[in-house]
């Protein structure tokens, strides 16, 4: 995120879908998400599973940290990854 602060607008989504295709949760990776980029609820893909929010609704997003100067090189052993809990189960 090179020094930016993580911003998670949703934490439950809205899907329908069959019982067996709802996930219990959704993970999304974050780690090549870059200061002031974002996923949208459009940007998320679920087989058999019908997101209900709008489609153009930020999900997460990178916004520039209070104090940040300087880029900082991350591992690329390490990702981070973000969940939300389905809502309609």
């Amino acid at each position: 995120m090179s020094g930016g602060k993580l911003m998670q607008a949703y934490r439950r989504l809205r899907v329908v879908g069959l019982p067996a295709a709802l996930p219990e949760s959704i993970t999304l990776n974050v780690s090549s998400l870059k200061i002031g980029k974002s996923i949208r609820v459009g940007n998320i893909n679920i087989p058999g599973v019908t997101i209900l929010d709008p489609h153009a609704s930020v999900v997460v997003s990178v916004r520039m940290a209070r104090g940040a100067v300087k880029p900082v090189e991350a591992d690329d052993d390490e990702e981070e990854v973000v969940d939300f809990v389905v809502l309609d189960k």
